[in-house]
C-alpha cells in the first residue's frame, strides 16, 4: 500500500469540507467598502471629511500658483496669462511663446487657457462640493465647526469667482452648485452682475 496515495486520499476528503464550510461561515464578516477609494455618500460625516474636504478645495490654488516643485510647470501657464499681457514684465525676443502672450496673440494650441479654466472650476466645485454636503443633517459637526467650514468654501468659490471675473471681463459661467446630471452641465456665461452678487 503506497503511503502518499493513501495520505493523500484521507486528507483530500477532509480539507475540502473544511475549506467550503470555512467559506461558507467567513462571507458575513466580508466588508464590502473598497479600501483604496473613498466614495462621497460614506466621506462627509466626520470634522475629518470636511477638513480634508476644504483643504482640497485649497489646493486647487496651489495648482494655480504652483508652489511646490511637482506642480512648477503650472506656474508656467499662470505666468504667461496674468503677468505677460499686463505692463509689470517684459521677455526676451527669443521667447516666442512669452512674446505672443505679451503682443495678445493666443494661438488655440496653447494650453495656457484650457489649464486655468480647468483649476478654476476645479476649485469652484470642491467648494461648492463641501457647502451641499454641510448642508445635510447627517454629519457629525457642531455648530461652530459648520460656521466655519462654510466661510471657508464660500471663501474659496468667492475666490476662484473673482479671478473667472478678472480672466473673462465676468461672463464666465458661474456655478453655485454641483453639477450631477449630464443635461445639466452646460451651463451659459453669466452676466458680471451676477457674478458680483454672488
Amino acid at each position: 500500500m503506497n503511503f502518499k496515495n493513501t495520505y493523500m486520499g484521507r486528507l483530500k476528503y477532509i480539507l475540502v469540507p473544511v475549506f467550503i464550510l470555512a467559506m461558507v461561515t467567513n462571507c458575513a464578516d466580508l466588508d464590502l467598502q473598497p479600501l483604496d477609494t473613498v466614495s462621497e455618500g460614506a466621506f462627509f460625516k466626520t470634522e475629518v471629511d470636511f477638513k480634508g474636504a476644504t483643504l482640497a478645495s485649497y489646493s486647487s490654488m496651489q495648482s494655480l500658483y504652483a508652489t511646490t516643485e511637482i506642480n512648477y510647470p503650472a506656474f508656467n501657464e499662470w505666468f504667461k496669462l496674468a503677468y505677460m499681457t499686463s505692463d509689470m514684465v517684459t521677455t526676451d525676443p527669443g521667447k516666442f511663446d512669452f512674446l505672443n502672450y505679451s503682443k495678445f496673440r493666443f494661438l488655440p494650441t496653447d494650453g495656457s487657457f484650457q489649464y486655468i479654466f480647468v483649476t478654476v472650476y476645479q476649485g469652484i466645485h470642491r467648494a461648492n462640493l463641501v457647502l451641499e454636503k454641510l448642508a445635510s443633517t447627517e454629519n457629525e459637526l457642531t455648530e461652530a465647526e459648520k460656521t466655519q467650514y462654510e466661510a471657508e468654501a464660500r471663501f474659496v468659490r468667492g475666490w476662484f469667482n473673482f479671478l473667472s471675473y478678472n480672466l473673462w471681463g465676468g461672463n464666465a459661467p458661474l456655478l453655485l452648485g454641483t453639477r450631477k446630471d449630464l443635461n445639466d452641465i452646460a451651463v451659459g456665461n453669466s452676466t458680471p452682475e451676477e457674478t458680483v452678487q454672488a
